[in-house]
């Protein structure tokens, strides 16, 4: 029988806060139904953002911080996208580019007349400046991080929406007593579990990290079939399945 401290691991995603049936349904087509297996859909990768004070010799196709002023907006009707013009301290102009407004969002987020901090990736469309869906929009003195995780997504769920469930998954982690030597954590550097798990979504690259949870993985993979194969034979043969023979079971990152 599973232990009770595992409890809020292994409890439907459904229970998280911001997890309606919408949400539900997009997650199960990430094989994502508990919160564990939320908590192992481990980023592929981070974005870097630059930040910058104006737009001059800033870089194309790279994701920069920039604080813009709004001075336009072009609406748009059916299928055409809405644009809104914005300039930064020096009056160099970029344009805005979205192609659905839900909610009225640009007036809401980016009314003219407005001092903000938007984040996105730069291009050149028609010889102008162009940003397409700002992945961040934040008032003149807010932050915007300069590193975030990018995980492997699916139709209608954005990657900002996945790092606020894992944020939401994280809170429920518990301090799971440490099962290694503490000469192990020591000689590699590595984090307890917990830590480890929160660094695995936090900063993907954390060598430490990954190498902690991919060991956990493969000692609790051997313990499991152990245990097996223990209950095989007292049992004449007929072998649990690994799940219910190990109460952990915690699946792999599914991630590179």
């Amino acid at each position: 029988m599973r232990p009770e401290i595992l409890f809020p691991l292994f409890a439907p995603v459904a229970t998280l806060k911001g997890v309606g049936a919408g949400v539900e349904r997009l997650l199960a087509r990430l094989d994502v139904a508990r919160v564990v297996d939320l908590l192992f859909h481990c980023p592929v990768g981070q974005v870097e953002r630059l930040p910058l004070a104006t737009l001059a010799d800033a870089p194309l196709d790279t994701p920069v911080i920039v604080p813009l002023t709004v001075c336009e907006h072009r609406l748009g009707q059916g299928r055409r996208p809405s644009r809104v013009i914005a300039a930064d301290d020096e009056h160099r102009l970029v344009t805005l580019t979205f192609f659905s407004d839900p909610g009225g969002m640009i007036g809401k987020k980016l009314p003219i007349g407005a001092r903000r901090r938007v984040s996105g990736v730069l291009e050149r469309y028609a010889g102008q400046l162009q940003m397409v869906h700002p992945d961040h929009i934040a008032d003149e003195d807010a932050a915007i991080p300069l590193r975030e995780a990018v995980y492997p997504l699916t139709e209608g769920l954005t990657n900002a929406r996945l790092r606020s469930l894992v944020a939401v998954a994280l809170a429920r982690v518990p301090d799971l007593p440490e099962w290694h030597d503490p000469a192990l954590l020591a000689q590699r550097s590595w984090p307890d579990w917990r830590a480890a798990l929160a660094a695995r979504h936090a900063a993907p690259a954390d060598n430490a990290a990954r190498q902690r949870l991919a060991y956990d993985e493969l000692l609790a993979s051997q313990l499991a079939l152990v245990l097996v194969r223990s209950r095989a034979r007292a049992t004449g043969g007929r072998a649990l399945p690994p799940e219910r023979a190990h109460p952990l079971s915690l699946p792999p990152c599914r991630s590179p």
